[in-house]
């Protein structure tokens, strides 16, 4: 949606986004219910953002080039993931809302299509 590269984004958006954060959040159990754990914390993959430095992001990359973007295979599946943990995910479906439109508006994604998640429990 925008056209910042990932270490840009990182640094201008995702500590704005999460806020504070504890140090060591305990795992979520609604994870236990999907048999997933997380083995890395916020801090960690932030870091790792921010080492990829200037790639763009998949996503932007379609755009760019005029090819469908893969929302239902990266935001979809979160929210799949979520939904069937019980897990409110309401920023993830606004980003896959905004992204649908966008792709819209670009003519890379049909008028009647709805992406995964995008609309579903969107309201």
């Amino acid at each position: 949606m925008t056209t910042l590269r990932n270490n840009q984004l990182v640094t201008k958006t995702v500590g704005h986004v999460l806020g504070p954060r504890q140090e060591h959040a305990p795992a979520d159990p609604r994870l236990a219910r999907l048999g997933e754990t997380v083995d890395i914390d916020a801090d960690t993959r932030i870091r790792m953002a921010r080492a990829i430095g200037r790639a763009r992001a998949s996503t932007l990359q379609d755009f760019e080039a005029g090819r469908r973007p893969e929302i239902e295979g990266l935001i979809g599946s979160v929210i799949e993931l979520a939904d069937r943990a019980g897990v409110p995910v309401p920023t993830i479906r606004h980003v896959a809302a905004l992204l649908t439109a966008r792709a819209r508006s670009l003519g890379l994604l049909e008028p009647d299509r709805p992406a995964s998640g995008a609309a579903a429990g969107a309201a």
